[in-house]
């Protein structure tokens, strides 16, 4: 990734490579200049691996999005990585509803 000039939507979702495969995966974005969209969802991720991301994208000027949904982050760490994320798009934590709602399609009156 560190001479991508094509690739600008990665995703690495549900490959539980947790905080080791965050901490080599920082050091490459941190180089690379066309990733648009980072998708790290389900991968065991904790603060310390937040924080590998976010060293990386003090570095990275070009991505704008990331999905850390489903990974090991409370929410006072969400909020720290969101603040931290210096306007990116971050995918914030899922909130369990209190009743779950399916929607199959929806129809919007006109």
């Amino acid at each position: 990734m560190k001479k991508n000039t094509t690739l600008r939507v990665l995703s690495l979702a549900a490959n539980l490579f947790g905080n080791g495969g965050v901490q080599s995966l920082s050091k490459v974005l941190a180089q690379n200049c066309v990733l648009l969209e980072l998708d790290l969802s389900e991968n065991m991720i904790t603060m310390e691996g937040a924080s590998y991301i976010l060293q990386g994208l003090r570095e990275n000027k070009v991505l704008v999005s990331v999905n850390l949904m489903e990974n090991k982050l409370s929410d006072e760490e969400w909020e720290e990585f969101r603040d931290e994320s210096k306007g990116r798009t971050i995918m914030p934590k899922p909130k369990k509803p209190e009743c779950p709602v399916s929607y199959t399609h929806l129809t919007l009156p006109t």
